[in-house]
């Protein structure tokens, strides 16, 4: 086994076997040839089968401090050391409305409920207090956190008062949730991160930074290079970050560094190595609200109410789970696949899109470079057209 410019070269067996065979045979001149067979030959090959597992040993050692082949807990140790980190398991979130006695009031996590469909317990997650009408609005976090998108129904498992789940009120589904990020999922991710500490190139600012983003695709870096009417020394930087403004003002001056003039909206004042002020500016990503508008058909012996909602969470299930970033491009054909696997359709009829800030009803959204599309339970419409049911 040979490393040559940083890359393993195998020595075959016949290639060991030759090797040792040679070496006895001039090490010891009296001997003509090694009888096939006899105890020299058979501790030759004993070695060589040695040789062989120990090349397998280095291979392995050696792939564990490679970014490529690292494996099981080597991989969080070796990503960890440039900054990426495995994304923990995060529980799903839904609302519900509870009625009660007016005036009770209820401890966090006093109360667990659990969905009839997978058993999964949920706790609410903050103090619960009743309104003078004896109604609350409350959250409520799963013990268990699930790969797919359960259905939901829920009944009151364990409650210190008497109580009840209001269900003339539908389920909101604040966040879906996911398990412990998977390898493949962690190695994908760092690959887009190796670049972790190179503050040269437009993939290495972003990669400094993504460590405060959900997404990589929640985040644009502009320069002259990308936008040429912009002029030199300047960035603009557009962000839908998940952390403090001032945290990540610090982020971007460590990044950059000073001799750059930030555009943006949000100013935040920092102090440099000789405490002098420095602003760091950069622009949120606007929040545009995506009313959708479905029509169709539910099928015999659905109520309603029962099929809108039904599509509701199914719709904003799909969504959650699918990434919708800056300057995205959504049409109403994305959103059709999670609504036709609903039971409760008999017939999808067609689906129009309304930014929430225009009159249009629309097959597709096209979103500005510092816009972001946001979906919510109650942005979503359904229409059933009853002619041509089934």
């Amino acid at each position: 086994m040979k490393f040559i410019n940083c890359e393993i070269i195998e020595d075959n067996k016949q290639d060991i076997q030759s090797f040792y065979r040679q070496n006895i045979l001039d090490l010891f001149p009296n001997i003509d040839n090694i009888l096939e067979g006899g105890l020299i030959d058979k501790l030759i090959k004993l070695l060589v089968d040695y040789e062989l597992d120990m090349q397998e040993k280095i291979k392995w050692l050696y792939s564990q401090f490679s970014p490529t082949g690292v494996e099981n807990f080597l991989q969080d140790a070796l990503y960890e050391r440039i900054g990426v980190l495995r994304l923990n398991a995060a529980p799903m979130i839904v609302k519900l409305r509870l009625v009660s006695n007016p005036g009770i009031s209820l401890r966090a996590e006093s109360l667990r409920i659990k969905n009839t469909y997978d058993n999964s317990e949920f706790k609410n997650s903050s103090d619960i207090l009743f309104d003078s009408e004896g109604y609350t609005e409350a959250e409520f976090f799963s013990d268990s956190v699930s790969a797919e998108t359960p259905e939901l129904s829920f009944k009151v498992f364990r409650s210190p008062v008497s109580l009840r789940i209001d269900e003339d009120y539908p389920v909101s589904i604040i966040s879906m949730g996911h398990p412990i990020e998977s390898d493949v999922g962690y190695k994908e991710r760092y690959n887009n991160s190796k670049a972790i500490k190179a503050c040269v190139t437009p993939g290495g600012n972003i990669s400094n930074l993504s460590k405060h983003l959900d997404s990589l695709s929640y985040i644009n870096i502009l320069t002259k290079n990308s936008n040429p009417e912009m002029d030199f020394g300047t960035v603009r930087i557009i962000v839908k970050h998940n952390t403090s403004d001032e945290i990540f003002a610090r982020e971007i001056f460590e990044t950059f560094g000073v001799g750059i003039k930030f555009l943006g909206d949000t100013c935040v004042e920092l102090l440099d190595s000789c405490g002098y002020p420095v602003n760091i500016r950069f622009d949120k990503a606007k929040e545009i609200p995506v009313l959708i508008y479905i029509y169709l058909n539910f099928v015999r012996d659905v109520s309603f109410e029962q099929g809108v909602e039904q599509v509701k969470n199914a719709l904003i299930g799909y969504v959650s789970s699918n990434i919708f970033g800056l300057g995205v491009n959504l049409y109403a054909t994305d959103l059709a696949n999670p609504i036709l696997k609903c039971q409760e359709v008999a017939l999808l009829k067609r689906i129009k899109l309304n930014r929430g800030d225009s009159n249009d009803l629309v097959d597709n959204i096209s979103f500005a470079v510092d816009e972001i599309p946001i979906f919510k339970f109650e942005y979503i419409y359904v229409e059933e057209e009853v002619n041509g049911g089934i």
